[in-house]
């Protein structure tokens, strides 16, 4: 959807973009039904990841993206639909991870705590003419305790064996730093904060560096790998 949004932009594009964020809205609608249908129910502990809050909440890039596809009343609605499944979900979350326990190839999914209501605290601003500022300043508070919730772990999480899992460390991030910034400015708050925005979107561009080199190294072993079982291959 962020994808076509910068396409609607573009007067010559208009049409294709347009469609293509109808496309991809109705197909992210199509994965969570088809989700839920087979994974869901019947419900079982074991199909339970924090990832689930990308999966049902990422629809509100539908919201965040309303200023380009001017679908704002169809933005409001998403908005508020996510916000309630986050806090159905994240509970879920919760106990499947602190007390159930992950396994360790998706321990980086923890990550994904802080995405729900930075998310959405980007997407209210966007779609939403006239914001409220506590709604603002609560979604703030709200997204900033669980990014500090997800940061404190950070080294714990990142510190192991590589995996494509690591994939977590990038959104979350990017998006926390990006709904900091965005709120503080719609409140007007500046002053020390600012250092602390600037430390968030440095983190984030330290760690999208990092899991793209990684993913280089390891897309590169696999490729070494296949060519040298196919040199072997008798």
């Amino acid at each position: 959807m962020l994808f076509s949004s910068l396409l609607i932009t573009e007067a010559s594009l208009f049409i294709i973009g347009k469609s293509l964020w109808w496309l991809f809205f109705f197909g992210n609608l199509y994965l969570i039904c088809y989700y839920i249908g087979q994974f869901v129910f019947p419900f079982s502990w074991t199909r339970v990841f924090p990832s689930w809050s990308v999966l049902f909440v990422g629809i509100a890039m539908a919201a965040l993206t309303a200023p380009a596809s001017q679908e704002f009343k169809l933005g409001q609605g998403i908005f508020g639909i996510c916000l309630i499944l986050t806090f159905i979900i994240l509970p879920i979350m919760s106990i499947k991870t602190y007390r159930i326990g992950l396994v360790d190839s998706v321990m980086s999914n923890i990550s994904t705590f802080c995405a729900p209501l930075s998310l959405l605290s980007v997407a209210y601003l966007s779609t939403f003419e006239t914001p409220n500022k506590l709604m603002v300043l609560a979604l703030l508070l709200g997204s900033q305790a669980l990014y500090a919730f997800v940061l404190v772990q950070l080294p714990r999480l990142i510190n192991r064996p590589f995996n494509p899992g690591f994939a977590a460390f990038t959104f979350p991030f990017v998006i926390s730093a990006i709904s900091f910034k965005k709120s503080l400015s719609f409140l007007g708050i500046t002053g020390i904060w600012n250092l602390i925005v600037a430390f968030e979107i440095i983190l984030s561009f330290a760690l999208v560096s990092y899991v793209l080199i990684w993913y280089v190294y390891f897309l590169a072993g696999k490729d070494i790998e296949l060519v040298l079982f196919k040199k072997t291959k008798p």
